[in-house]
């Protein structure tokens, strides 16, 4: 993963990363494997990182926006269907929802009793 890192500078053309750097990458690295992090989402992270030309601190950020972006996009859709099966409002349910929404409206600007 640390090779990675500078693997990643070399392909940006950027200049290669200091001794310190590369030790605050390798020490991150390590406690996100350690904490559970997988491996293609440090990785990910890795390359985000270099490529935004952020500090190596910034590493740990990355790879929680990472895994933040992969649960997301693992959540399946599944469609609402209310209780009893109905998935279509009927005409007097959406006579109360309108009703509802005009009040609503009229009220909004207006002070709090």
């Amino acid at each position: 993963m640390v090779a990675h890192y500078v693997d990643e500078h070399k392909r940006l053309g950027r200049s290669k990363p200091t001794d310190r750097q590369i030790g605050i990458v390798a020490q991150t690295i390590g406690e996100k494997l350690d904490g559970g992090a997988r491996p293609e989402h440090v990785r990910e992270a890795i390359e985000k990182l270099v490529e935004k030309g952020n500090a190596p601190s910034h590493l740990a950020s990355f790879v929680s926006e990472v895994e933040a972006q992969r649960v997301e996009s693992a959540r399946p859709c599944v469609p609402f269907v209310p209780p009893g099966g109905q998935t279509k409002a009927t005409p007097k349910q959406q006579a109360e929802a309108a009703a509802g929404f005009k009040k609503l409206a009229e009220g909004i600007g207006k002070p709090m009793p």
